[in-house]
């Protein structure tokens, strides 16, 4: 074989060489995504595992804490407040979910604004610490020791609340509105009202005469599905009157006290205030302090319990016989 022919074999074979090469190299990236694709962030944990969480919203700069409280969840920040069930639930299902997908190599400064890490929701359970970032696609950047992700796991809408709250906004926690027996409205000024089931399922009502039964349980419903609308933290600006009708009219004062098929029972105070240039009416009931709307409010401090007028029929044109 001439010395040309040599060299070029040697080439030949340097070149097919190097293409096998590659080609194991790139099969080994691949497989290596492939794992990382499916790899736990928490191999082995189980949503029963977390007893505490820590979320932290870098651009709204707030955090809370929640903590399981024998088989509840409390808002370890707010006095241990009643935590919202569905939500936490939601997040320790997700934790384990939770999956590293394609490495994108170790996190900077020009990485952090590029995956929305200056935006961050932080998640810290079991002493680990997950960044979450601004969602790119169908995919979320993740930066887990110092290294960013793209998680296949998108579930940053879990973890990031729009209010940053966690709190239980049931105003009765563990009942339904299917749940209430008896409310008595006691308003300052005005007679007692109070609407009880009887053993039959039907509507009694004392302080009105002449009550709408199909209006009183509807009240017990909407008494017992009350919500919270905003949580009062520090004394507010309040106003005692609103504008109705171009006069000043005097917000009602009083007590709701309700019972439930249980036998427990709870009540709250509607104070007479509402949230100045704000919506929301406040009420008080265990010590804290909250917000109903309006149209909540008015329920309790003008209960809607008469029968309606029957509907007057339509005037048409007379039909031609």
């Amino acid at each position: 074989m001439s010395k040309r022919n040599i060299i070029l074999f040697c080439v030949l074979a340097l070149l097919v060489g190097g293409f096998m090469l590659k080609g194991y190299l790139d099969d080994q990236t691949v497989k290596k995504n492939i794992e990382l694709e499916n790899k736990s962030l928490f191999p082995g944990l189980t949503k029963d595992q977390i007893a505490e969480l820590k979320i932290a919203d870098t651009e709204k700069n707030t955090s809370v804490t929640l903590a399981k409280m024998g088989d509840k969840w409390v808002v370890k920040d707010k006095d241990n407040f009643p935590a919202d069930k569905t939500l936490v639930d939601k997040a320790v299902e997700a934790l384990p979910k939770l999956r590293f997908g394609h490495k994108v190599g170790p996190f900077t400064e020009e990485s952090k604004k590029k995956y929305g890490f200056d935006k961050a929701i932080e998640v810290t359970v079991l002493g680990k610490t997950i960044v979450m970032g601004q969602p790119a696609g169908a995919r979320l950047p993740l930066k887990f020791d110092n290294e960013i992700y793209l998680s296949p796991s998108n579930d940053r809408f879990t973890f990031a609340r729009y209010d940053g709250e966690w709190r239980e906004r049931k105003l009765f926690p563990g009942q339904e509105p299917a749940d209430v027996t008896s409310v008595k409205i006691t308003l300052v000024g005005q007679p007692e009202v109070a609407v009880t089931l009887d053993d039959k399922g039907e509507a009694l009502v004392t302080g009105i005469d002449g009550a709408d039964p199909q209006k009183a349980k509807s009240l017990l419903t909407a008494v017992g599905g009350l919500r919270v609308s905003s949580f009062i933290d520090t004394p507010p600006e309040t106003v005692a009157e609103i504008e109705k009708d171009k006069k000043k009219e005097s917000l009602a004062k009083g007590k709701v006290t309700v019972s439930f098929k249980n036998g427990e029972s709870a009540s709250f105070e509607l104070p007479g205030l509402k949230l100045k240039e704000k919506p929301d009416y406040l009420i008080r009931k265990d010590g804290g302090v909250f917000g109903l709307s309006e149209y909540y409010y008015n329920k309790l401090a003008k209960p809607d319990l008469m029968p309606g007028k029957p509907a007057s029929m339509p005037m048409g044109k007379p039909v031609k016989k």
